[in-house]
């Protein structure tokens, strides 16, 4: 299932919110810092992915992770589709700069 217009659709989003890791773009840690650099990160050699990364449309902040600067974390946990959910904080790049996602006005099927 992958556009929004199909009827797995809400199922599907309920899978990746449920378990983030098994839905993951690439199967690399995220940001590995210490041994990756521009140059070297998946985001760049892989290039932009055709991934889906949910968005909390009641809370648009920006938030940070655990390690990253920022004052402000997701509320963990919040219901979603009648389910607790742990959010994940994120970027549309990796910490290099490396945009991480395809650049579409219609993603998944979206209008």
């Amino acid at each position: 299932c992958r556009n929004a217009t199909d009827m797995c659709w809400d199922q599907f989003l309920l899978d990746v919110v449920t378990d983030p890791d098994a839905h993951r773009c690439l199967p690399y840690p995220n940001n590995d810092v210490e041994s990756w650099t521009q140059s070297t990160s998946p985001w760049f050699s892989s290039g932009q992915q055709d991934c889906v990364w949910p968005i909390d449309e009641t809370d648009l902040r920006v938030c940070s992770g655990s390690t990253g600067p920022g004052y402000y974390t997701c509320l963990r946990p919040v219901t979603f589709m009648d389910k607790d959910i742990f959010r994940t904080c994120g970027s549309n790049y990796d910490a290099f700069g490396n945009p991480r996602f395809i650049e579409s006005l219609d993603p998944y099927g979206f209008p």
